[in-house]
């Protein structure tokens, strides 16, 4: 339940982000706090801003 929570939750603050496109995510897609991924339904680009939840 709380994987799916989880999953839940980063679907919600990627702008609802559907499962296949965070199924196909990878490590390279985050690169200096910018998310970058290609929409696999319309192939529209998308960039997030990545900000950490908590202060250093």
């Amino acid at each position: 339940m709380r994987y799916a929570r989880d999953l839940f939750m980063l679907s919600f603050y990627l702008r609802g982000m559907s499962f296949v496109d965070m199924a196909n995510l990878k490590k390279a897609d985050l690169k200096n706090g910018i998310l970058t991924y290609r929409r696999k339904k319309t192939g529209q680009t998308l960039r997030i801003k990545w900000k950490s939840c908590c202060p250093s």
